[in-house]
């Protein structure tokens, strides 16, 4: 996806090895980009093709055949014949036909220009919307058609691919992107330019002068040698031997270079970790387009900023744990800075492997690209209104608060690469079960996530989000039959406290079971289901009935181990020491693989 954004934005060369060549012969590459949220500026900008709050455009390819873009752009038929005119002179005729039939009222007096006659058609057609149609336009000179991306004034893209070079991106050929980002200082002024001009020429006097005095007796002994032999031909002929300073070129100045990181030594960007240039280029790429296209627009500060889009494959790439935390995190707080009239002027988008990049974008921003079965893509997204309607309609408040939004963050960062997902209320049963799994072959090798929800009224909302993603979901959840029993024994909790939570939990319970696709039960019956299952109680609880070898294995191995023997360590080194487990974790793990294809 970056990379066709790139290809119609840039105007990147297609390949016939891009057309896609699956189920059906392909014949046309078609990449459409929408921009919203456009202001004044954008519409002074973009012209007849920014009329409203979001304008398309699109860019075709076929094998053989030039790119064409086109935008949506408000077009009044009546201009049709003069667009459509082969000439200047046959263009600026047809417009003069269509001012003297007094139809429109069109500026006056007639342009002289070509230039004019369309600039007075596109703003006629801006202000007078009623009258237009929208059409898909050729917008090829928003894209560099006449010389100078007139698009890059309000946005410019950038695509940090996974193969960029650091040496090349800071090397001093000409078309680097440090060199580009050097060429935004501008030339020498004129006062400068003279004064290094006398002083090469006085440089040029003192070397001549040099020269001249080290190597004029080598000099005149050479010509009177070859004098001497050429009277032998010619008496009266002599030769003069001389030797004149070629002109001192203008200094070049070569930009060098060097990267010190902490106390470090400091060293050229090839030496450097790949981490660190990887990082260098990203920080490279990003100054050349703010400063370039800053350079590009005399009049920004008049007309507002406009938005830079970076774009970056894979950031994660050569980057430890903690180093990759925090370009997640300086990316993120990159995207959501505004500049002092409160416009965001910075997008961010990124493929990604990593959960450590896909944390802090939660399930909004998330868009998973799968292959399917005829080898073509398909992109999937959450739509948080459809996830607030489904916790509704399970009877939940569809509102996220900050608390919830983070421990989902967590929960969801690595389900959301999953082909399919195992939620969990806690880390005992995520551990359990990961450790039953791993007796035959483990979760991973099958593509299945456990996720951990950290409490049961985060199950639903997970849950709902994953199914958004069209990510296959099982669900594991207590159903807290002894719930009641607990809190009677404690002294703190009224009366009317126990049974407001007791019936908490009995509609949670109905909730999840709803969303799963089972009819609704408060309460119910330990069981392992297509896409749920429950303990009667919990599993601490349960355990002891079900299984009561692993009960005492994990009492064993905490007493071995110093450890609690509630600890998730404790259950995973049970489960790896006890013989076959019960049919209810038999079927469940069953059930969990059924879900991949």
């Amino acid at each position: 996806m970056l990379r066709a954004i790139d290809w119609c934005i840039n105007e990147r060369p297609p390949d016939p090895e891009d057309l896609f060549r699956g189920s059906a012969d392909a014949e046309e590459i078609l990449v459409a980009v929408t921009f919203g949220a456009l202001d004044q500026a954008d519409r002074a900008v973009l012209g007849r093709y920014g009329t409203g709050e979001t304008t398309t455009f699109t860019r075709t390819w076929r094998d053989g055949q030039a790119p064409k873009l086109s935008g949506s752009a408000l077009v009044l038929p009546a201009f049709d014949k003069v667009r459509e005119a082969s000439g200047a002179v046959d263009r600026k005729r047809a417009y003069r036909e269509i001012v003297e039939s007094g139809e429109f009222a069109l500026p006056e007096p007639m342009p002289t220009k070509i230039a004019d006659v369309e600039s007075d058609m596109a703003r006629f057609e801006m202000e007078n919307a009623h009258l237009c149609e929208l059409r898909a336009e050729d917008a090829s000179h928003l894209f560099g058609f006449a010389g100078g991306s007139t698009l890059r004034q309000r946005f410019d893209y950038v695509l940090v691919d996974a193969t960029v070079d650091a040496s090349d991106s800071f090397g001093a050929g000409r078309d680097s992107a440090l060199s580009r980002l050097l060429a935004t200082i501008g030339d020498l002024d004129e006062a400068t330019k003279d004064e290094i001009a006398a002083l090469q020429r006085k440089a040029a006097d003192e070397i001549a002068s040099r020269i001249g005095t080290a190597r004029r007796e080598s000099l005149e002994g050479i010509a009177d040698g070859i004098t001497r032999r050429v009277q032998d031909y010619v008496p009266a002929a002599s030769i003069e031997l001389r030797e004149e300073l070629l002109p001192l070129r203008p200094p070049e100045a070569r930009p060098i270079v060097r990267v010190r990181e902490s106390e470090g030594h400091a060293t050229d960007v090839e030496r450097q970790g790949h981490g660190l240039q990887r990082a260098l280029v990203i920080a490279l790429l990003q100054e050349v387009a703010e400063t370039v296209g800053q350079t590009d627009q005399a009049d920004e500060a008049a007309e507002g900023r406009g938005t830079l889009m970076l774009a970056i494959e894979e950031p994660e790439l050569y980057q430890h744990p903690l180093q990759a935390r925090a370009l997640a995190q300086a990316l993120s707080v990159l995207a959501t800075d505004a500049d002092e009239a409160g416009h965001r002027t910075v997008q961010i988008a990124y493929s990604t492997h990593s959960a450590h990049f896909v944390q802090r974008t939660l399930f909004e921003s998330l868009r998973l690209f799968r292959r399917g079965e005829d080898a073509s893509t398909r992109s999937t997204a959450a739509d948080p209104a459809a996830v607030a309607q489904a916790l509704t309609e399970a009877g939940m408040d569809g509102e996220l608060g900050d608390q919830v939004r983070n421990t989902l963050a967590v929960t969801l960062q690595e389900a959301v690469f999953a082909r399919a997902v195992l939620l969990c209320e806690g880390k005992t049963d995520a551990a359990l079960l990961e450790a039953l799994a791993e007796r035959d072959r483990g979760f991973e090798r099958d593509g299945i996530a456990v996720a951990v929800c950290w409490g049961k009224s985060i199950l639903p909302i997970a849950l709902a989000i994953l199914k958004q993603l069209d990510i296959p979901t099982f669900v594991l959840f207590d159903a807290d039959a002894g719930l009641d029993e607990r809190l009677v024994g404690k002294t703190s909790v009224t009366e009317d406290s126990r049974k407001a939570q007791v019936a908490s939990v009995g509609r949670t319970n109905a909730r999840l079971m709803v969303l799963c696709g089972e009819a609704a039960d408060e309460w119910p019956q330990r069981n392992v289901r297509s896409s749920c299952a429950n303990f009667r109680d919990n599993l601490e609880a349960d355990i002891k009935e079900l299984w009561p070898e692993l009960d005492a294995g994990r009492t064993a191995v905490a007493r071995d181990l110093g450890i609690k023997p509630k600890s998730e360590e404790a259950y995973r080194q049970a489960a790896a020491r006890c013989g076959p487990p019960p049919d209810f974790f038999s079927s469940l793990l069953a059930a969990v693989r059924s879900l991949v294809p």
